[in-house]
């Protein structure tokens, strides 16, 4: 059986100094987990929710990965001042949530993928994680290089998750942390889609699944891709859910074959 593609959403990147058009393209640490966990990485150059559409019909899952905030005005909430937002962005993977979502597609979000993910199933942002939490760093410095593969704090994963199921050890997994917004759990309703399967020792929300769902979906807020990048990553275990999720798609794709 061929190797499952996986599509893996990027940003527009404005070519600076160069007055050029933008450039399309992510981090490689995305690329490489896919890659090592036995999948074809794909990476969705933003150009359009009709080409996005019709590019995950070929696909066998969904990599959304991380970048510009989520529009406020997804969630009801105002702009911010000096943050960079993406409305084209927002259109695209919302529509591939969408997509993913209707036909049981896998898919697993990072950082800004995980909060599109979580906003797409009806979730609000906390737009400042410092002003709830002073307890831990959650957004080093931009000067900070070393901050992609240090492993900031726990998280408490639920005994029930289907993340549980993947690490599948008592100890509680550490992660990195670069980011300042994360899911806001008090608008999560009763009724909500969104389960909050991992959190950080200062309350903040660091992974979530969706209830009753049939299929493989799962957000995280850590750069996990970052933690078993190189010869020597920083996290090997985080790999598992990279192979999970490879393994999902195989199955996707394997379902998807003419009878």
């Amino acid at each position: 059986m061929m190797k499952p593609l996986i599509l893996i959403t990027a940003p527009a990147i404005p070519d600076i100094p160069s007055p050029g058009p933008d450039l399309t393209g992510i981090r490689i640490t995305y690329a490489s987990a896919v890659a090592k966990a036995g999948g074809i990485p794909l990476i969705l150059p933003l150009i359009s929710s009709a080409l996005a559409l019709e590019t995950a019909q070929h696909a066998h899952g969904i990599l959304f990965s991380g970048g510009e905030d989520v529009l406020p005005t997804s969630y009801g909430k105002e702009l911010q001042d000096q943050q960079v937002y993406s409305p084209l962005r927002d259109e695209v993977e919302l529509a591939l949530v969408g997509h993913a979502t209707a036909h049981r597609m896998p898919v697993l979000g990072i950082c800004r993928g995980h909060q599109i993910c979580s906003v797409a199933h009806g979730a609000k942002m906390i737009q400042e994680v410092g002003e709830v939490s002073s307890e831990i760093v959650h957004e080093p410095s931009l000067e900070d290089k070393d901050a992609w593969t240090r492993l900031t704090h726990p998280i408490a994963v639920e005994s029930d998750s289907l993340l549980q199921s993947i690490l599948n050890e008592d100890i509680a997994p550490r992660v990195n942390s670069l980011h300042h917004q994360a899911v806001d759990e008090s608008s999560l309703g009763p009724h909500s889609s969104v389960r909050v399967v991992a959190k950080a020792p200062d309350g903040i929300v660091e992974a979530i699944e969706l209830r009753n769902y049939d299929g493989f979906f799962l957000g995280i807020q850590a750069h996990i891709e970052a933690l078993i990048y190189g010869e020597q990553p920083a996290e090997p275990k985080w790999i598992r859910v990279f192979e999970r999720f490879v393994t999902e798609a195989k199955t996707y794709a394997s379902n998807s074959l003419p009878q």
